[in-house]
């Protein structure tokens, strides 16, 4: 059996649950490290662990250990990248009431944000903001809210684009 040692996990001006900047975990010489926990950090995403807190190797689970003592990884970090409003645009839906039948909103995705996905879609009424809805399908005016959460390259995004549909 290899030799067992402490690693400190430094979340590098992030943090563990509990707002801990480090954890501590246990190693054993010639194995994997296992599981690494990984913190988080307002604005910013999580790259992964590295031996040094800039440049160094990356640590992953199936990483074998080869440090013959304790040691410490440091948390990497990016940038979120920012969704701007401009992400849809809409080209205004008018029609006549007609009972019972749905009128989806003309969506139009901007090429420049091909890449995140994830984005849910909820109509609101405008005398009614808090109700939301699948499908415009009663006479008013329709915003639309579109949200999507965060994740480590993305921030979370949350607009409401107002009058996409009016019955």
């Amino acid at each position: 059996v290899g030799n067992v040692y402490r690693v400190v996990l430094n979340a590098n001006g992030g943090a563990f649950e509990g707002d801990a900047g480090t954890k501590e975990i246990t190693v054993t010489f010639g194995t994997p490290y296992g599981d690494l926990a990984a913190p988080t950090r307002s604005g910013k995403g999580f790259v992964g662990w590295f031996t040094d807190p800039e440049g160094g190797t990356e640590v992953l689970a199936d990483t074998v250990v080869v440090a013959a003592g304790d040691h410490i990884l440091y948390a990497r970090w990016v940038d979120l990248i920012v969704i701007g409003n401009d992400v849809f645009s809409f080209v205004p839906v008018v029609t006549t009431y007609m009972k019972g039948v749905s009128v989806p909103a003309n969506i139009i995705q901007n090429e420049a944000y091909a890449g995140p996905e994830g984005f849910t879609f909820e109509y609101r009424m405008q005398n009614d903001p808090n109700a939301a809805f699948d499908a415009p399908v009663g006479a008013g005016t329709y915003d639309l809210v579109v949200k999507r959460p965060g994740d480590n390259v993305y921030a979370p995004f949350e607009y409401r684009y107002e009058g996409v549909v009016i019955i």
